[in-house]
């Protein structure tokens, strides 16, 4: 078995409103403490669905999770035969218990380690073409958490690694579509084909 390695830490004081931690009045979240605000919140979410469908897709309101695929050599586990991003559109409904935090008091730090690497690679455009074992921190803009109900649909690969798969056997080539949806019949017109 591979070793469980950690990828993302995320560390913050506690929910609003708190006396510990950097003074709520520096928070944008102080805007959405009153009750009437937090349901006004939960009701701009619920809606949209709607806007989404509306609007065709053109305007992005549902959430995106993005997972890493692989494929390991069941001989050699820490051989990986396939690696690839793939996004799934999620949509959130029946949200409750919204709780906003301090954007002041939230670290978010990656471990730029293994095939991580390879993941920041992509999303953050690093210079290092391999993994230099130093997390990489960030300062969220805006920190928040709440229960909901959600579906997922409209799965597809958006980056698949390359892979030198052993002697004897074609390798993986690189490939990439980080394309909207409805740009994708146009993209040849305006720009080079993606491998």
């Amino acid at each position: 078995m591979q070793e469980m390695l950690p990828f993302l830490e995320v560390e913050t004081a506690p929910a609003l409103s708190t006396f510990r931690g950097s003074p709520p009045e520096t928070s944008l979240a102080t805007l959405a403490q009153s009750r009437e605000a937090g349901w006004m919140l939960e009701e701009m979410v619920n809606g949209s669905n709607f806007v989404e469908w509306a609007s065709l897709g053109l305007v992005p309101t549902s959430m995106r999770t993005v997972s890493l695929k692989q494929i390991r050599d069941a001989v050699d586990p820490s051989k990986a035969l396939y690696q690839s991003l793939v996004t799934c559109r999620s949509y959130y409904y029946d949200i409750t218990n919204l709780r906003m935090y301090n954007e002041n008091d939230i670290t978010i730090t990656f471990h730029d380690t293994g095939s991580f690497h390879e993941v920041l690679q992509v999303f953050l455009q690093l210079d290092s073409p391999t993994p230099t074992g130093k997390p990489i921190t960030f300062r969220p803009k805006a920190g928040f958490r709440f229960n909901a109900d959600i579906d997922f649909d409209q799965m597809r690969t958006i980056h698949t690694f390359p892979v030198d798969r052993g002697p004897g056997l074609p390798p993986v080539p690189a490939s990439s579509d980080l394309v909207a949806r409805w740009l994708r019949p146009l993209r040849g017109f305006f720009g080079p084909v993606s491998p």
